[in-house]
This record gives C-alpha cells, sequence and structure tokens, in this order.
C-alpha cells in the first residue's frame, strides 16, 4: 500500500482570507506513478447537489518512489466553512499519487475570524 501524508506548517488548520496554507507533502509509494498532486479545495456534504471546486494545485511528473516537497497556497475570500444540520461546507488539502485511490486529506476552516 502507497503511504502518503500531508504536514502543515505549525500544525495550523485555521485560516482567514488571504492568507497562506503552508506545507510538505510526503510520499513512499510502491510502484511507480506518472505524477504526485497535491491541491486545495472546498467540498460540500449534506442534502442536495454536491459541489466541489478545486482551487489550486500543485504537481509533480514522474516522482520518486519516496520523497517530499513544500508546497504553499494562498486562501480564497469565501466560501467560508459552515458545519449545519442540512449543508456542510468543509475546506481541505489533498495529496494523490496518479490514479490511484490512495490519497490524503486534511481538513481545513476558513472563516474571518
Amino acid at each position: 500500500m502507497n503511504w502518503l501524508n500531508l504536514e502543515l506548517a505549525k500544525g495550523k488548520k485555521a485560516f482567514r482570507p488571504g492568507d497562506l496554507v503552508r506545507g510538505q507533502a510526503n510520499w513512499d509509494l510502491k510502484q511507480d506513478v506518472d505524477w504526485i498532486e497535491f491541491r486545495l479545495l472546498w467540498y460540500t456534504e449534506g442534502k442536495g447537489t454536491r459541489d466541489f471546486a478545486v482551487i489550486d494545485q500543485g504537481r509533480i511528473e514522474h516522482p520518486a518512489r519516496s520523497g517530499s516537497c513544500e508546497f504553499e497556497f494562498r486562501m480564497p475570500d469565501s466560501p467560508y466553512s459552515y458545519h449545519g444540520t442540512h449543508l456542510s461546507i468543509f475546506w481541505a488539502l489533498e495529496l494523490l499519487a496518479d490514479r490511484h485511490r490512495d490519497a490524503a486529506r486534511v481538513i481545513l476552516d476558513l472563516s474571518p475570524d
């Protein structure tokens, strides 16, 4: 099984609009892959249609089987994180290896507070 991990600078998971999200992506793969991708996204859960948007991403083509790289994303102005009865909006960082189902995800919070 592939090992994928995301580490956030200072363990920070709560951000305001315009803040920088910094961290490191780490991986140890059992086979060669075409790419490793790390991305900042938001998605909804709850009743109704699920929405999903990738805001920013980085990609390493033909990475070594084991490695790491630093990343940096700027949080946008919206949508804010929201956790309601019928709908929730989540922000996340993801790390994916090619078309494999293996992924690492860290949930973030975007708020003006």
